[in-house]
């Protein structure tokens, strides 16, 4: 199984998408609001990205984003409102006093049947071990064309040793 560990804020949600949004609703006269009943509307171009990834590898999603607090089955009914392509299979554990990348290895010491992994996350907060694993996203664009490459790349296992 290929798994993408998936934080969304900076990397589904990007601060271009929310200003632009948010200048077409002033100029059009319109109140801005930026929300639905889960929180933050995604970027569209960076959802597409993430669609390419997991069509071009066949990859799951687990949740490693402050968002995964509002439940896993919570996650997953927003995919499908909001039409994201993908499947939503899990969140990652929270430990007290720890990073991000602690978490992610709690996750897969329960899952030995994962092949490969990405982490797309815009902070840094991951293990030595997993920097091999990790793209680093500027969450003021989200995810981009050159990050996806390099997921497709890290999950089918091209240049491992880069």
């Amino acid at each position: 199984m290929k798994i993408i560990f998936l934080d969304i804020d900076g990397v589904l949600n990007s601060m271009d998408y929310l200003y632009a949004y948010h200048n077409i609703q002033e100029a059009k006269g319109e109140e801005f609001t930026r929300f639905d009943i889960y929180g933050d509307c995604f970027d569209p171009r960076c959802c597409m990205y993430l669609e390419y990834i997991i069509r071009k590898t066949k990859a799951k999603i687990v949740l490693s984003s402050m968002w995964r607090f509002s439940g896993l089955s919570n996650m997953q009914q927003m995919w499908k409102v909001r039409n994201i392509f993908g499947e939503v299979i899990d969140v990652t554990p929270s430990i007290v006093n720890s990073v991000r990348g602690a978490e992610i290895e709690a996750w897969l010491s329960t899952h030995k049947d994962v092949e490969s992994y990405v982490i797309l996350d815009d902070d840094t907060d991951m293990l030595g071990n997993q920097n091999n694993n990790f793209v680093k996203v500027d969450e003021r664009y989200g995810i981009n064309y050159n990050d996806s490459l390099k997921a497709v790349d890290i999950l089918n296992g091209v240049n491992k040793n880069v």
